[in-house]
């Protein structure tokens, strides 16, 4: 289950600063007596409000809840070597198993070095701590490991990996139009779910889809939420984050007077059928990666679509509603 992002750096794995505490304009973190636990907060007049989160060997405490876990709750899924799943924006993640049950797990360690990964951290916290749906990616737990000083998040294994592996893997083979439109449901229920939660994902795109087959039915959900914009009373976004290839103009092109809303996710929602249904992504290779190369192409063409003579009226109606301007 590859989950892409940079390289782990060679070595030994960054530690934190084991004084008291460390500050900046926005988010707070303590360390414990010989980094025994983790405290991270955002200051009051930032997005948690002020509300800590502690990571500690048996669990973490958010919000005045606490979920209790702790690593000699799992154990390897295979016992002779670790299982790699793939590799996060922050660290590896390991196929384990629960010790009581056999179920397997998904663990993601992360490196609480930098403050950009601290700052994912709080807001995967606060996001996922709320959030249960069959389409979204259930979170268990965390804990922290005092030997390398990182934060474990204990996710849902989903067995049959990413959208974007299969996608690859089909070498620009189109999927089935029904095929599409089961993957198209399981993220729009998702999405929406999120939506009803106040929660902007702003990075979906084939990598955050995960695939889960159950034996009896394939069950897609959405993953990832380092990035995810939580709404409140705001009407609004204006944060130009995520990837590029997969933006709403509206965030390619960021007006901080106006911004962006919910609609920024269906826009990718529909570049991800157009992918499936093509078995390529809608715009150009060459212009995916580079933001103004991304913002030229979209300002100066008209919004793609499945070809109407090789497709359903139903998906291209449906792609069109999505990434319409």
């Amino acid at each position: 289950m590859p989950l892409g992002g940079r390289k782990k750096k060679k070595g030994a794995p960054p530690m934190l600063d084991t004084t008291p505490s460390g500050f900046n304009a926005a988010q707070s973190f303590a360390v414990g007596p010989a980094g025994s636990d983790l405290t991270l907060a955002q200051g009051a007049a930032s997005k948690t409000g002020g509300k800590e989160i502690k990571f500690t060997a048996t669990g973490i405490t958010y919000d005045n809840e606490e979920k209790q876990l702790s690593e000699s709750y799992f154990e390897p899924w295979d016992p002779t070597q670790k299982t790699f799943l793939g590799k996060g924006a922050a660290g590896m993640v390991y196929l384990m198993r629960k010790k009581d049950s056999g179920e397997p797990v998904a663990v993601k360690h992360m490196s609480m070095a930098d403050k950009s990964d601290r700052d994912q951290t709080i807001e995967e916290v606060r996001s996922m701590w709320k959030l249960s749906h069959t389409n979204v990616v259930r979170f268990y737990g965390a804990y922290w490991r005092q030997q390398d000083q990182t934060v474990c998040f204990v996710l849902e294994y989903m067995n049959s990996n990413s959208l974007q592996h299969i996608l690859r893997a089909s070498h620009g083979t189109p999927m089935a139009e029904p095929v599409v439109g089961r993957v198209l449901g399981g993220v729009l229920a998702g999405v929406e779910y999120l939506h009803s939660q106040q929660i902007i994902h702003r990075d979906l795109k084939p990598g955050n889809v995960l695939v889960h087959d159950t034996g009896e039915d394939v069950v897609v959900k959405v993953a990832d939420f380092g990035i995810v914009k939580t709404m409140e009373s705001k009407k609004f976004s204006t944060t130009g984050v995520g990837t590029v290839a997969y933006m709403s103009p509206e965030r390619l092109e960021i007006n901080h007077d106006v911004g962006y809303d919910y609609a920024t996710d269906l826009w990718a929602v529909g570049l991800i059928a157009g992918e499936c249904a093509t078995g390529a992504h809608l715009y150009p290779r060459e212009v995916q990666f580079v933001q103004f190369d991304f913002i030229v192409h979209v300002s100066s063409n008209p919004t793609p679509n499945v070809d109407p003579a090789r497709h359903s009226a139903e998906l291209h109606e449906l792609i069109g509603e999505r990434i319409s301007r």
